[in-house]
């Protein structure tokens, strides 16, 4: 997991690079569940520590046991705390890390999409897509929560990859 700081400022967008809305005030934050579906929580500023999920944030049954997702923890505009996952660095003790980015995403999005009867309130997909589509949705109206602005998904994904990086919408009138 990212030891760096967390995001990086990019003025360009490109089309062709993969990327997902972060939502205001979000943290990024890893889950990850065991042989025995426990699900643990990792947040890079807490550096080689995990922290045992409470069973709200139970993740198992939706991304499976010996798992490894990534996403943002954030407030909803209804005030609750929710994860929304959009990457992933293992399924089902399969790992995803040699995959680019959109497919692991679509891996992730079939894995929550086989689950979807035993959704969870607290944890979800989350939206992603090519930067300029993203880019796009950034600035539609948004029920779900406030965005912050559209980050790059990492083509790599080990502990001395490069940070998030976030891309600077152009000043629109």
């Amino acid at each position: 997991l990212s030891r760096v700081p967390l995001v990086q400022h990019a003025p360009h967008t490109d089309s062709h690079i993969f990327s997902t809305l972060m939502p205001e005030n979000a943290e990024i934050v890893s889950l990850l569940t065991n042989l025995y579906g426990d699900t643990y929580m990792h947040m890079p500023q807490f550096v080689d520590k995990v922290t045992l999920c409470k069973p709200a944030y139970s993740a198992a049954h939706m991304i499976g046991c010996d798992s490894v997702c990534h996403g943002f923890m954030y407030r909803d505009k209804q005030a609750c705390t929710r994860i929304g996952l959009f990457d992933t660095s293992q399924i089902c003790g399969n790992s995803q890390r040699e995959l680019v980015p959109v497919d692991r995403h679509v891996e992730l999005y079939k894995r929550l999409r086989d689950v979807r009867t035993d959704r969870s309130p607290t944890i979800s997909y989350h939206w992603s897509g090519y930067e300029e589509s993203c880019m796009h949705a950034c600035l539609d109206r948004n029920d779900s929560f406030d965005i912050r602005g559209v980050v790059r998904v990492q083509v790599v994904l080990h502990s001395e990859s490069a940070p998030l990086v976030r891309v600077l919408p152009g000043i629109h009138t």
